[in-house]
């Protein structure tokens, strides 16, 4: 009984994420700034032919990103700085236009995890792992204390 309880719990979280019960705090929406570079790839653990090397920011290991990236910047609608219930873990949150949705849905409707990278003009700032199907909206966290993040803060307001 114990871990029919433990599934049913993590698939009311996980649907309340994609339905967007969770309500974010003090979030700005504004559009990507002028000379701003975003781009969101998926991620593939062996080199190929479309494919770029990276390297994960959190744990330094080489990671490859499949090009041409799922969504890039002329798909963002707005970006906000949002703080999140995770200690030192802030967040970015997007909100996609209609082109960059129906690529994300594509994207992360597959099964299983899916990983993506999360790219700020030419560096890997986050490589979150996706376990449900993201539509127009996401927040992206990562670690205060890491630079590529921080720097990703300040560029989009905080």
């Amino acid at each position: 009984m114990h871990n029919r309880t433990s599934v049913l719990l993590m698939g009311v979280v996980i649907v309340a994420a994609a339905t967007g019960c969770y309500q974010p705090k003090n979030t700005t929406p504004i559009p990507v700034p002028k000379g701003a570079l975003i781009e969101i790839y998926q991620i593939t653990p062996t080199q190929g032919a479309n494919t770029k090397p990276a390297i994960d920011p959190v744990n330094g290991t080489p990671i490859y990103l499949v090009t041409p990236p799922v969504v890039a910047t002329n798909d963002i609608e707005t970006i906000a700085v949002q703080e999140t219930d995770l200690p030192d873990s802030p967040g970015l949150a997007l909100k996609l236009k209609p082109s960059g949705s129906r690529k994300m849905v594509a994207a992360t409707t597959t099964a299983g995890v899916t990983q993506l990278a999360f790219v700020v003009n030419g560096s890997v700032v986050s490589v979150p792992k996706v376990r449900a199907m993201i539509g127009d909206r996401m927040v992206i966290t990562g670690s205060a204390n890491d630079p590529q993040f921080a720097n990703a803060m300040k560029i989009f307001g905080k």
